[in-house]
């Protein structure tokens, strides 16, 4: 079997420069329902490390899972898709 590792990716839309190297960026999750079965959308936050500081308010961007940088950090800048 080989040991490869699977990485997680996700499209996010930067909203709050939070600090040095620190970024808050959303991204939308559609979730059912369990007893309506209806979908709901959810705008889910999650904090980014960012190391170069390449990133504005508004940017899109790819976002990739790393081991945790901090309490509440666990994802880093994998590359900015637009701006």
């Amino acid at each position: 079997m080989n040991n490869l590792k699977i990485c997680k990716f996700l499209k996010c839309c930067v909203i709050k420069k939070n600090g040095n190297k620190s970024i808050i960026a959303s991204y939308l999750r559609i979730k059912k329902h369990n007893l309506y079965k209806k979908n709901i959308k959810l705008n889910i936050k999650i904090k980014i490390h960012d190391e170069y500081n390449i990133s504005n308010i508004g940017d899109i961007i790819l976002v990739r899972y790393f081991r945790p940088i901090s309490k509440t950090k666990s994802w880093i800048l994998y590359k900015k898709i637009n701006s």
